[in-house]
C-alpha cells in the first residue's frame, strides 16, 4: 500500500479539487454550474479521506513527498466548506481528516505541532465565515412570481421577489437563455441569468411582462432587447 500511496493520493487530489475547478471555470466562462451529486460527493471524499488517515496514522506513514498532496487537499476542503454550506458538519469533517493526514506525513514532532495549529485556525477561520455567510444568506429569501417564456422558446424571463426582511427587497425581472443548458451527466451549466429589471419591492403585483417578437421583453411597456444584453454580458 505505501508503494501505491503517492498514486492514491494523487487521485484524491483531483477528486477534491474537481468541483471547486468546476465552479471557477464555469464563473470565469459565464456559465451557472450545477453539480448533481453534492452529498454523494462529500461522503466519498469524507469516507476516503478518513480512511487513508486512519491508515497512515496505524502504519506510521511519514515523508516529505506525501506532504504536497495533502496540502493540496486541504486548500481544497477549505474552499469546499464554503461550496457545501448546507452540509457544513461533512465538510468539516472531511477537513479534519486531511488535516489528520497532512500532519501524519509531516513526521518531526515540532513541525506537526505547528503546522497542524496554523492549519486548524485556517480552517476555524473558514467554518467561521461559512456560518456567517449563511447566517446572513438565511435571511434573504427569493420567490419567484411569475415566468414567461418567448415565443420560440428560445428565453424565459422571471419576476423575482427578493425578500430582505427589515432591510427592504426589490422586485427583479431575470431572463435565461434556454438554448444554453448543457447536461454533462454528473453537472449541467447553462449562461448566467440577465437581470434585466430592478423595481421597488412593492411592484411584485403590478409589474407586466409581454413578449415583443422572439427577442424583445416589454417590462411595464418600456421594450429590451435581449440578444443586445445577452452580447453585452459576454
Amino acid at each position: 500500500m505505501k508503494k501505491r500511496l503517492i498514486l492514491v493520493l494523487a487521485v484524491l487530489t483531483a477528486v477534491f479539487w474537481f468541483v471547486p475547478v468546476l465552479r471557477v471555470y464555469g464563473f470565469l466562462a459565464g456559465k451557472t454550474v450545477t453539480f448533481k451529486a453534492e452529498a454523494a460527493y462529500m461522503i466519498i471524499l469524507t469516507a476516503a479521506s478518513g480512511l487513508i488517515a486512519a491508515w497512515s496514522w496505524m502504519s506510521r506513514v511519514s515523508g516529505k513527498k506525501y506532504v504536497p498532496w495533502a496540502t493540496a487537499m486541504l486548500v481544497a476542503a477549505g474552499i469546499n466548506v464554503f461550496l457545501f454550506k448546507d452540509m457544513l458538519l461533512l465538510s468539516a469533517l472531511c477537513a479534519v481528516a486531511v488535516l489528520a493526514m497532512l500532519i501524519c506525513y509531516l513526521g518531526q514532532n515540532n513541525l506537526r505541532i505547528i503546522t497542524g495549529v496554523a492549519m486548524a485556525m485556517f480552517l476555524g477561520v473558514a467554518f467561521f465565515l461559512a456560518f456567517v455567510s449563511d447566517t446572513i444568506s438565511s435571511g434573504i429569501s427569493n420567490e419567484e412570481k411569475q415566468s414567461i417564456t418567448s415565443p420560440d422558446g428560445r428565453f424565459t424571463a422571471r419576476v423575482v421577489v427578493n425578500d430582505q426582511g427589515a432591510m427592504g427587497g426589490a422586485t427583479l425581472v431575470y431572463v435565461k437563455d434556454n438554448s444554453s443548458y448543457k447536461n454533462f451527466g454528473l453537472w449541467e451549466w447553462e449562461n448566467k441569468q440577465i437581470k434585466l429589471y430592478h423595481g421597488k419591492w412593492d411592484q411584485q403585483d403590478s409589474i407586466t411582462l409581454e413578449w415583443v417578437g422572439e427577442t424583445s421583453l416589454a417590462i411595464d411597456g418600456t421594450v429590451y432587447e435581449l440578444v443586445e444584453e445577452e452580447e453585452e454580458t459576454q
